[in-house]
């Protein structure tokens, strides 16, 4: 009896190691091969969304805000039955030996949850990379700074660099147009901005509406949710959060409104095999709700 359970230990321990080293090997061909990348973003990547992501996406609440919690109660449970068994003189040796067994494997399949949701996407060809790179190369946007207008140059002018009196004209068109613009926003008493639609499902329509001119933001797109522990994140500074181990798309509830669409276009962005995509400015949640 003891030479089987030792056979089946050391067996244990050798799956153990292969699947460990898969995982490595994954992320050091994903690291060192951008090509591979692209072509399971392409390949793969979407059969996961078409199938755990759409089941994920009939549950109201968000699923990775519960695998959060619970990671962090079992880990608790795990150390409090660590503590108690050095107490006790090894009492519940066999308990914590089934335990910490149980907690590798489930962080393993984590890694490779983590891998194919996220990590691989982080060495793949970004957005800008994959359909802006050959408009660059035709024009660019610069500023004629006696009319105060954006225009399109070839991109063959004199110079790669923009003056900075060129740079202080794009400024002030900026804030010149967002202050044109403010006043057409409906606000309440108070004078904070309101929207009265569905500011979340019309933010999936946009990214849809892209997806009809950038290839790889086509197809379904998952439910954003709104996170629960939005208090918490809040004090995080976070926004949205893509969970990779529930591919859910999640927002912070709390933040001021006219953060929502480009919060929820970031995360859905994750979703679709974009990752490091930055917001087009920085903002940071209030304690305004969105409603």
């Amino acid at each position: 009896m003891d030479k089987i359970e030792n056979k089946n230990g050391i067996f244990d321990k050798v799956l153990f190691l292969m699947g460990l080293a898969g995982v490595l090997i994954l992320n050091i061909v994903a690291w060192k091969n951008v090509d591979f990348c692209d072509w399971y973003i392409e390949n793969i990547f979407p059969i996961w969304l078409n199938t755990y992501a759409r089941l994920t996406s009939m549950v109201n609440i968000s699923v990775g805000e519960i695998m959060l919690i619970l990671a962090a109660v079992i880990t608790i449970i795990g150390f409090v039955i660590f503590i108690v068994n050095i107490f006790v003189k090894n009492r519940l040796k066999t308990v914590v030996r089934h335990y910490g067994c149980t907690y590798a494997w489930v962080a393993l399949i984590v890694c490779y949850i983590m891998t194919f949701n996220c990590f691989i996407m982080y060495h793949a060809t970004g957005f800008s990379q994959k359909y802006l790179e050959n408009e660059r190369k035709s024009d660019t946007l610069v500023v004629d700074a006696s009319e105060n207008a954006v225009i399109k140059v070839n991109k063959e002018r004199k110079g790669t660099e923009f003056t900075k009196k060129e740079i202080a004209a794009l400024r002030d068109y900026v804030v010149e147009k967002c202050n044109s613009l403010a006043v057409e926003i409906p606000r309440d008493d108070s004078g904070a901005p309101y929207y009265d639609g569905d500011i979340v499902g019309e933010s999936v329509k946009a990214m849809q509406k892209l997806g009809q001119e950038y290839s790889q933001l086509d197809g379904f797109y998952v439910k954003p949710k709104y996170l629960a522990c939005s208090e918490f994140f809040s004090q995080q500074y976070i926004m949205g959060y893509y969970f990779p181990f529930s591919m859910e798309a999640n927002i912070n509830s709390m933040m001021y409104i006219t953060n929502v669409a480009p919060t929820v276009c970031h995360e859905l962005a994750h979703t679709k095999g974009f990752t490091a995509l930055p917001l087009p400015f920085p903002i940071r949640p209030s304690r305004m709700c969105c409603t």
